[in-house]
This record gives C-alpha cells, sequence and structure tokens, in this order.
C-alpha cells in the first residue's frame, strides 16, 4: 500500500510459533500460530496475526476460561468464542488494519495463556459449533461471575430487538428458584446476602464491596463523567441549576458531587440509571458501563467476598446497591462483568452440577440451536 512499509513473516514447520522478542531475543510474548504481517504506519507499527478459526479459538478459550475449569464448561467457552468470532468475521470493525478482531477484553482475549491440551481438546470436540437464533449466528455475550441474576440489552440501555431475543435474563440460583428483587429494599437485602447457592457463588466476585468518597475523589469523578460524554452522550445527562441541558463543559461550574441514588434498575438487577447531584447541577448516568467507570472513580477501595483488595478503576459490575455512610457511601454488589449472556464461572458451577454444554448453552440463551457452520459449507 503507497505510504505504508509491510513485511509478512510466514512459519516453514506448521508447529512452528512466532514470538515478539527484545533486543537481545528474550522471548516477550507467547508463540503465535499461522502467519505475522507487520506494517508501518506514520503514527507507528500495526501487527495483524493471521490463523485459521479453529487454531485462534485455541488460544483464545485458555486465555478467556482457566484450564481447570469442568470438560463441558469449556466447551461452551469454545462455542460462544466461536459464534462470536463469526459475528466479528462479517462486521470487519478492523477492515482498515487488515483484521476483524484484537485480543483485548474488547473482543475476546487471546494469547494471553499458553495453549493446553485441555482446552484445545474442547475446541476439537465442538468443532464448528456456534449458536444460532432464528437461522442465523447469533452474537453469543459472555461475562466472568454473575450475582445470582444474568440480564439483558437493558443494562446497556438498549431495547433488545427481534434479533436478540435469545438474550434474556435468568436466575441463576442452583435450586431454580427465583428470588424478589422488585425494590430497592429487596435488592439490597439480595445483593448483601454472601450465602445464597449459585452456580456461580464459589467466585470471590461473586460478592464485593466498595468504599466511595465524593469529596476525596471529585476530580476523577468528573474525568470520568467527561469522558464518557464524550464517548456517547446519549447516556450521560447533565443538568443544570437552572434544569436546561448541560455539556461536559458545565460541569467544572458544578461545584462538590454530594449525593449518588440509584434512580432506575433493570429487572434483573442491574443499575441502568444513576443519579449524582452536585452544588450546582446533577449528572444522570445510563448504562452498566457508565455506571461501573464513575462509580470505580470514586471508589477508595474494593474488596471481594473474601474480603480481599481488588485493585481495578472499574467497578466489578453494575449489579449493586448504594447506600451512604458518615465520610461517603458504601457500594454492595455481585458479580464480575457486563451481566448480559453466558457467567464463564456460572457454566462451570452447572458443568460440576451436571450438566452438559449443550443444555448450559440453552439455559443461558434462549431459544437456540447448535449448528455446525463447516456442514452448511458442503
Amino acid at each position: 500500500t503507497e505510504g505504508v512499509d509491510y513485511v509478512k513473516i510466514e512459519l516453514k514447520d506448521e508447529n512452528g510459533r512466532i514470538y515478539f522478542a527484545d533486543a537481545n531475543g528474550n522471548h516477550t510474548s507467547l508463540g503465535y500460530r499461522g502467519t505475522m504481517e507487520i506494517r508501518r504506519y506514520p503514527e507507528g507499527y500495526g501487527v495483524v496475526n493471521e490463523l485459521p478459526l479453529e487454531k485462534y479459538l485455541c488460544g483464545v478459550v485458555p486465555s478467556e476460561m482457566p484450564a481447570s475449569y469442568e470438560r463441558d464448561a469449556l466447551c461452551t467457552q469454545a462455542v460462544c468464542a466461536r459464534s462470536y468470532a463469526c459475528i466479528q468475521l462479517m462486521r470487519g470493525d478492523y477492515a482498515p488494519m487488515g483484521a476483524h478482531v484484537d485480543d483485548s477484553t474488547s473482543y475476546q482475549v487471546y494469547n494471553k495463556q499458553e495453549e493446553n491440551e485441555k482446552t484445545k481438546l474442547e475446541v476439537e470436540d465442538t468443532v464448528g459449533e456456534v449458536i444460532k437464533y432464528n437461522g442465523e449466528i447469533a452474537e453469543a455475550y459472555y461475562f466472568s461471575t454473575s450475582c445470582g441474576f444474568s440480564g439483558d440489552m437493558d443494562a446497556w440501555n438498549e431495547e433488545t430487538n427481534v434479533s436478540q431475543r435469545y438474550l434474556q435474563g435468568i436466575s441463576l440460583l442452583s435450586d431454580g428458584s427465583e428470588p424478589d428483587i422488585s425494590d430497592e429494599g429487596k435488592f439490597a437485602e439480595f445483593i448483601k446476602n454472601k450465602d445464597i447457592n449459585a452456580y456461580d457463588s464459589e467466585g470471590a466476585y461473586f460478592r464485593w464491596t466498595a468504599n466511595l468518597s465524593l469529596k476525596e475523589k471529585a476530580e476523577a469523578v468528573n474525568a470520568a463523567i467527561v469522558a464518557r460524554f464524550e464517548a456517547n452522550a446519549a447516556n450521560v445527562k447533565i443538568t443544570k441549576s437552572d434544569g436546561t441541558e448541560g455539556t461536559a463543559a458545565d460541569l467544572a461550574g458544578f461545584g462538590a458531587p454530594g449525593q449518588i441514588t440509584v434512580d432506575q434498575r433493570c429487572a434483573y438487577g442491574a443499575v441502568k440509571q444513576l443519579g449524582i447531584t452536585y452544588e450546582k447541577g446533577s449528572v444522570t448516568l445510563f448504562s452498566e458501563y457508565n455506571v461501573r467507570t464513575v462509580l470505580g472513580a470514586a471508589a477508595t477501595q474494593v474488596t471481594d467476598k473474601n474480603g480481599e483488595k481488588i485493585d481495578m478503576t472499574l467497578l466489578p459490575s453494575a449489579y449493586c446497591t448504594v447506600e451512604p455512610v458518615e465520610d461517603g457511601f458504601v457500594v454492595y454488589g455481585g458479580g464480575y462483568g457486563h451481566g448480559i449472556g453466558m457467567s464463564q464461572n456460572g457454566a462451570n458451577g452447572m458443568a460440576k452440577a451436571g450438566m452438559n454444554y449443550v443444555d448450559i448453552l440453552m439455559k443461558f440463551y434462549h431459544d437456540i440451536s447448535i449448528e455446525n457452520i463447516y456442514n452448511e459449507a458442503k
């Protein structure tokens, strides 16, 4: 391409690997299968690893789910990862870079853990299998740990359209019950309970606590609100003291933030609408990610259900309740991740309970079928 320096590295031995290395030749990455394309742009280098889909999944599954998990849980991960990858192949978000996805949590984590014979076997055992809904490959969202419920697109402040109706919230309590979380008091009682038996209640993030200080963290909170407003103004409402709509530029004149309120909650428990009241205005946040980002900016300490400190700036989930205390606020929460689709720890708990991977997928994704993409090509 004109103005772009380009080199492609190919392996003579298909069992070989390509590594990143430092100036002394020491490996600084795990080995990569396939080919490696390196392009130099005015702003830096772009590196693209190209390999077959099934080989790619061998690097995704152990990076997304520990190899120590149950066989059927790993099979669910393989099917979900394959379905998600197929959707991205069709979308081409990274087409200008000559790629389909990146290797981070923005898409799927890839090649961050060594390939494992066990996880490779689960990829092979499910080869070609994807989730379909109404004849189309479904975007199989998944996350780490639930609070005892999973949710739907409402957590992202989006309506579930016809093609996404397979994404419905469920109870993950192992006895099949569905606790009443219809008001703030009942939800608070539920989320503070560390003894609930759910399929993923063994996970350290099943319950967690965060201490917040708006006074100490006011600058970080404002910076987080501005960043989220600039990313998507539709999910951040800034209101001036006279009731008129404001912008990110007005936030600096609002004075000190004082109160935090849960103004609206999704049916399955995630905070959908969070209010922050200032001396001279207010901010309303919509969507689970905005809630997690801004509350995370206000956090002085986050601990898991075992009392261990969690080092993160993004709150583990938006399945939480906020209570004022003398020196700030305490957030009682549960789960880790966006909460939509399959809980990875929940899948592992279901597998331990004797469910096979097809039944687990049917539990998390409604009215789906498991079909083989390679059969279609014949």
